[in-house]
């Protein structure tokens, strides 16, 4: 991620985009005392390289989440790639959590500390957990051994930048997809979703999307419409 670009994120608490139904019909079989519960289900989709003018072309993403939910504003303390996906995993500041830049010594992957993020916190608490799409940069075939502490659920990318040829780690183990990146992750999420709703406990989805194509690929008319 370009430090031009941003990392938008969209939070849902009890529904998902792509799996509204599965969680919808959960909640409406269930006592009016579990909507309400303080245990929601959460669903967390960043975006890469988005600005925020970008929302102006997706009319069925604001009509699905931003009208729908809370627009918050101000300026991420580190709005650079992996210093501020560190973030939203550990609640803390990048001099706090370790990872200061998208590579080297004090950026990327291996400089965030796995054993204590929001994943172990939920997971702890009883919630179901799955990461979906990008991670941290860094992330390689390298590291498909390494513990996923709090994560039930794990399908990080490790070959992520091609959006029609791409790699991903389905809990431990490598597999090549020749298909359209949003389109396969919009379905594994969904799949995921129908998962967890089989359990009475509440989830925890993250997803990281690529949203803009590469420049060169000529595909951001159809990315465009596709995400939403």
């Amino acid at each position: 991620m370009s430090a031009r670009g941003a990392l938008v994120c969209f939070c849902l608490v009890a529904a998902s985009l792509l799996g509204s139904q599965s969680v919808a019909s959960r909640a409406e079989s269930a006592p009016s005392a579990a909507v309400v519960s303080p245990r929601p289900d959460i669903v967390l989709i960043t975006t890469d390289d988005q600005t925020l003018a970008d929302l102006r072309f997706m009319p069925i993403t604001q009509r699905l989440l931003r009208d729908q939910g809370v627009t918050f504003t101000g300026l991420s303390p580190h709005p650079l790639c992996c210093p501020a996906r560190a973030q939203i995993l550990t609640g803390q500041y990048a001099h706090n959590n370790g990872v200061y830049s998208n590579d080297g010594v004090r950026g990327g992957y291996q400089a965030l500390r796995r054993q204590s993020t929001v994943a172990t916190w939920l997971n702890a608490a009883g919630y179901q957990t799955a990461f979906i799409g990008k991670f941290l940069n860094g992330y390689a075939r390298a590291d498909i051994g390494d513990s996923t502490p709090g994560w039930d659920v794990w399908h990080p990318g490790v070959r992520i930048y091609d959006y029609n040829h791409f790699t991903v780690n389905h809990n431990g183990r490598l597999q090549t997809h020749d298909t359209y990146q949003t389109d396969y992750f919009a379905g594994l999420g969904a799949r995921t979703i129908r998962t967890f709703a089989d359990d009475s406990r509440p989830l925890l989805r993250m997803d990281g999307r690529n949203l803009l194509p590469l420049v060169s690929s000529g595909t951001r008319g159809r990315d465009t419409v596709l995400i939403q």
